[in-house]
């Protein structure tokens, strides 16, 4: 991210325990632990727990679609079928209605990664935006044009 283009006056939410919702399954708790335990320190801050529960909430719901989908592709697919394709009761091939649930899940989960920094890229750019500590480099703030006095 360039450095003309950071808010070196946003604010910065203050730090503070992050403890997953009482009503969370093992599951959900899992994956809120391992990120919590894997995201670098100080970088998801209890404001962002609402974000960090909808992304645990789809995470959990996405893993069990998947397993819904693949025992039905390993035990249940009739002849005809394939992976995405199954038949509809009138004998219709079409899609199977457990993938768009997938992906449903799948685009959320994305989004909040985005959001909280757990990609590489994702965490490259919000690195970006909290070192303060970067001088304003502006290449064109001491171009004098013909003409002009210089300003200082």
């Amino acid at each position: 991210m360039r450095n003309d283009r950071l808010n070196r006056e946003a604010p910065t939410p203050p730090l503070g325990e992050m403890t997953p919702p009482d009503y969370f399954t093992d599951a959900e708790r899992a994956i809120w632990g391992a990120v919590i335990a894997n995201a670098p320190a100080g970088m998801i801050r209890p404001l962002d727990s609402g974000l960090l529960e909808r992304y645990c909430w789809d995470y959990v719901r996405r893993r069990a679609a998947l397993l819904e989908h693949r025992a039905w592709c390993l035990e249940k697919k009739k002849p005809g079928e394939t992976d995405s394709l199954r038949l509809a009761e009138n004998g219709v091939l079409g899609r199977h209605p457990i993938l768009g649930v997938i992906e449903s899940h799948a685009k959320a989960i994305a989004q909040a990664e985005a959001k909280l920094g757990l990609t590489p890229v994702d965490r490259e750019r919000i690195r970006a935006a909290t070192q303060k500590e970067l001088p304003f480099d502006d290449p064109w703030a001491t171009l004098e044009l013909p003409g002009e006095t210089p300003t200082q």
